[in-house]
């Protein structure tokens, strides 16, 4: 799985150029003055209201320097694939996505014998598909919240944190019995 950018617009979507452009500037401004934790919800929604390359690198930039490493690198990695590489900025776009991938926290987790159809596993309110077990995934630095649910019925939740550059992994279990105590549901390897 990796990261994809929610907030990129669709071609269906309605754009409103002029107000992203005030965004974007008040972005840049934050940037300015180092209040990167200011600027990237600027340039997010500057990006969702029309889409545009430097927005979406000025989002990669701004979300590295908040520590959210694995959505910067996902973005640089899509603007090293969607640039011309006639463009300057697809080479520094390539050259920002390898530099942060060593970087790189990952969590799998695993089920142990397969989930019975209705068992849903989210991963910070992400549904997580069946590709997506048992794969290192790249996630941002932090606390992440694994939820397996039957039915609309939280069955377990558990709480990981992973730091920067960390591999982790998690079992759930395969939901097969609905006795038993929910709390070891999941657990940590």
């Amino acid at each position: 799985l990796i990261v994809t950018c929610p907030a990129l617009a669709s071609e269906s979507s309605p754009r409103d150029p002029a107000s992203a452009e005030v965004l974007f500037r008040e972005g840049r401004s934050l940037v300015d003055l180092g209040n990167y934790a200011g600027a990237c919800p600027k340039f997010a929604e500057s990006l969702r209201l029309d889409y545009a390359p430097g927005t979406l690198l000025n989002l990669a930039d701004c979300e590295e320097h908040t520590g959210r490493i694995a959505t910067a690198w996902a973005y640089f990695n899509d603007l090293s694939t969607e640039l011309p590489p006639t463009d300057e900025r697809q080479p520094m776009a390539v050259q920002r996505a390898n530099a942060l991938e060593p970087r790189l926290p990952h969590l799998t987790v695993r089920s142990r014998a397969g989930l019975p159809v209705g068992v849903k596993v989210t991963r910070d309110d992400v549904e997580l598909g069946r590709a997506s077990l048992d794969q290192a995934l790249p996630v941002d630095p932090g606390m992440h919240t694994v939820v397996v649910s039957e039915g609309g019925r939280e069955r377990s939740r558990v709480t990981i944190e992973v730091r920067e550059g960390q591999s982790r992994v998690m079992a759930v279990d395969d939901g097969a019995s609905s006795t038993g105590n929910p709390s070891r549901t999941a657990g940590w390897i």
